[in-house]
């Protein structure tokens, strides 16, 4: 339920159009940006739609653009293309984006209007790398680690947002898709801890 700050009535959220990441976005705003129900609004645009809206973009853009610039998803910028022979699975949407260049294009022509639209299209990308390790097994840590730096920047800029639970992630057995149990993302966020850990431990057992 949310409270219009004109009427003082309280509104459901989805009989207002309200979506569920609007409603987070909203909720996690200033106390000055006020909701204004759509009876009072008198078909204007609100100033809460406007500012909703330049977070959803603002929060994507930031994730997109540490994406585009960190050494760990640095493989992801191109697609590699497949083998003469290859098709591509039937099932498929040809227009769902196959590598980071792309969704930045997407981006930048203003086709993202929701989190879980962004979050899908590079979910889809990773685990399609990490499903090609078969074919290019000197990818498998990549797409491991470039994985568990999303997770970690869309938990950063969208706290609210379950983005392990894309339907495009498959489990491989462990957390983060087969990273140490203990594996936590350094403030550089370009070492794996887990890989540090482990090492150090092979010294102190030659040592020991």
């Amino acid at each position: 339920m949310m409270q219009c700050s004109k009427c003082d009535h309280w509104v459901h959220a989805k009989c207002e159009g309200v979506t569920d990441e609007m409603y987070e976005i909203l909720s996690n705003l200033p106390d000055h940006i006020l909701y204004t129900c759509l009876p009072c609004m008198d078909g204007r645009r609100a100033e809460w739609q406007a500012v909703v809206t330049s977070e959803l973009h603002s929060g994507i853009e930031q994730v997109l653009s540490a994406l585009v610039t960190s050494r760990l998803t640095a493989h992801l910028l191109q697609h590699r293309q497949a083998s003469p022979g290859d098709d591509d699975p039937d099932d498929i949407d040809p227009t769902t984006p196959r590598d980071l260049d792309t969704v930045k294009l997407k981006f930048d022509q203003g086709d993202y209007t929701s989190v879980l639209g962004f979050s899908d299209d590079i979910a889809w990308i990773i685990q399609s790398g990490i499903n090609d390790e078969m074919e290019y097994p000197d990818t498998k840590q990549a797409n491991l680690s470039a994985k568990a730096y999303f997770i970690k920047q869309m938990e950063r800029i969208f706290p609210w947002y379950k983005v392990q639970q894309s339907k495009y992630w498959q489990d491989s057995g462990g957390p983060l898709n087969g990273l140490h149990p203990a594996a936590v993302m350094p403030p550089s966020l370009d070492h794996i801890y887990a890989q540090w850990r482990e090492q150090g431990e092979g010294v102190r057992r030659r040592n020991g």
